[in-house]
């Protein structure tokens, strides 16, 4: 069972761009005013996830134009403004966009830049992903903006993404995004999950990587029936997790049968040994029989004879 968080949809802001673009040249401008719209919303959601900075430019830059030919020239003004503090070095192509068009950006980026640079600085770990209108920054770095409105996005180990739009300013202006940790499921459903189909116990995986370590897998073996741990273990998670797992099974629920320690009976003592008996019978039989043999002193003899008379 994976109870990881639900991955995020992937972006669509640029598929917005694409189809408002072709609305807008087929002079569809409700049509082309709502896809772009929904394209700028998504990009504000995710700090611009998955644009260019000339995408998140052009976004911008088309809703200018489709509210230019609707007649509303004074947002139409505000997003030639908001293309330029996006991109105030950009120069746009003749061939794509009509000479009023280009007239009207070239003195939105002249106001823009008649003011002093801003420090901005997005304050996270080290280990995190930082973008600005789309550019990737380092973490912690001040970068030279335009005042206006800014999209970041700091994407951290562990964590959810954060994306947001900031409007800045003085300088400096530091932005520091709520970096909320994502929480790895309660064992205790796991357990009830678990204990509904039948089983007894279950491995809790749960998988992290830190801003300055590498990746982990840890690893619990965990009782289904009290939701306790039972063992845990933890690997790092470019290694072999499936064999860790194995191994921490075989540790837990079938361990290593005891080893048996044969240990032999005390020896008896010495006068209750056969052959310490052999020995001394043999010395007792020697002790009766060599006085027999050896004996060659005198003895009594008699000499039994016939007796011859005269």
């Amino acid at each position: 069972m994976d109870r990881s968080p639900p991955a995020p949809p992937p972006p669509r802001a640029g598929h917005y761009l694409a189809r408002g673009i072709d609305a807008y040249h087929r002079l569809e401008y409700e049509t082309a005013l709502a896809q772009l719209d929904a394209g700028l919303a998504e990009a504000a959601r995710t700090g611009a996830l998955g644009l260019a900075p000339s995408e998140l430019s052009d976004l911008l830059l088309y809703r200018a134009l489709v509210r230019t030919e609707q007649g509303d020239a004074a947002r139409a003004w505000d997003d030639m403004v908001g293309a330029a503090v996006i991109d105030p070095t950009r120069r746009l192509d003749p061939a794509r966009f009509p000479p009023r068009a280009a007239d009207a950006f070239a003195r939105a980026v002249a106001a823009v830049t008649a003011g002093e640079p801003i420090a901005l600085r997005v304050q996270v770990p080290s280990g995190c992903d930082v973008a600005v209108d789309a550019r990737s920054v380092a973490p912690g770095v001040d970068v030279e903006v335009f005042a206006g409105e800014h999209y970041v996005r700091a994407a951290c180990p562990g964590a959810i993404p954060f994306g947001a739009v900031v409007s800045v300013a003085r300088s400096p202006h530091v932005v520091t995004p709520a970096i909320v940790p994502i929480a790895p499921p309660d064992a205790r459903d796991v357990a009830a999950w678990v204990r509904r189909r039948g089983g007894e116990s279950f491995i809790y995986a749960v998988a992290s990587r830190s801003v300055d370590l590498p990746a982990t897998v840890a690893l619990r073996l965990v009782d289904a029936t009290t939701a306790r741990e039972r063992g845990a273990v933890i690997v790092a998670a470019a290694g072999d997790v499936g064999a860790a797992a194995q191994r921490l099974i075989d540790r837990v629920v079938r361990p290593p049968a005891p080893i048996v320690k044969v240990v032999p009976p005390p020896p008896a003592p010495w006068y209750r040994r056969p052959w310490v008996w052999g020995i001394a019978g043999a010395a007792v039989a020697t002790a009766v029989l060599v006085p027999l043999l050896s004996d060659t002193g005198p003895s009594d003899r008699f000499d039994v004879a016939p007796e011859v008379r005269p």
